[in-house]
């Protein structure tokens, strides 16, 4: 799936989601959720990035892709696949997993 960024004014962009308002939302390119998760389960419980190795990292990488609206729809739909699918995965050790589609993965 191709992702098209458009302009509004110069230097601002519309929302990559909805293509209507322009972003003023930074948003996480990996969901915070993931970036927390691997600082858990990490050796030293920190981050570290290719750029700068010797440097600890906080957080993952943003980028102003969304409007306040559709930021927040997605991190409703994070939430509930983090708590509902990923963690789940990860933390229970399952091995056998299935759940239901719903109408959020639709």
């Amino acid at each position: 799936m191709e992702m098209e960024l458009s302009t509004t004014k110069p230097g601002r962009m519309k929302c990559a989601l909805c293509q209507e308002k322009e972003t003023t939302e930074d948003s996480h390119i990996i969901p915070r959720f993931v970036y927390r998760w691997l600082k858990k389960i990490s050796i030293t419980g920190h981050l570290r990035n290719t750029e700068n190795p010797n440097l600890r990292t906080q957080d993952g990488p943003k980028m102003k892709l969304l409007c306040p609206d559709c930021e927040d729809s997605f991190s409703r739909l994070e939430t509930k696949f983090s708590k509902e699918i990923f963690h789940p995965i990860h933390t229970e050790e399952k091995t056998d997993f299935s759940f239901s589609y719903e109408a959020w993965l639709n």
